[in-house]
């Protein structure tokens, strides 16, 4: 499996708008892309960090994104055997 994350930024003006024209630009966008090759067993779950700049919410309480993985390969004819013997 591919895992693709693309991010796009706003960055901050270093610098007021003085004239129209200026407050009409439009803002300044800082892009980037992160790709990796990962292998997981069937029913295997794994959690990663997602590197991420931290929003500074209320409280300042450190918090970190995660990606939750848990690949599935689905059989039907397993499925419905599953069901039959309760659901194990």
């Amino acid at each position: 499996m591919t895992i693709t994350r693309d991010l796009k930024r706003l960055v901050p003006s270093e610098k007021r708008a003085t004239t129209e024209k200026e407050a009409g630009e439009a803002p300044k966008v800082e892009e980037s892309s992160v790709a990796a090759k990962l292998e997981v067993a069937d029913g295997i779950t794994i959690l990663l960090p997602v590197p991420d700049q931290p929003v500074a919410k209320k409280g300042n309480k450190a918090r970190v994104r995660v990606l939750l993985v848990h690949p599935t390969i689905y059989i039907e004819e397993e499925e419905k055997e599953r069901r039959k013997n309760g659901g194990q």
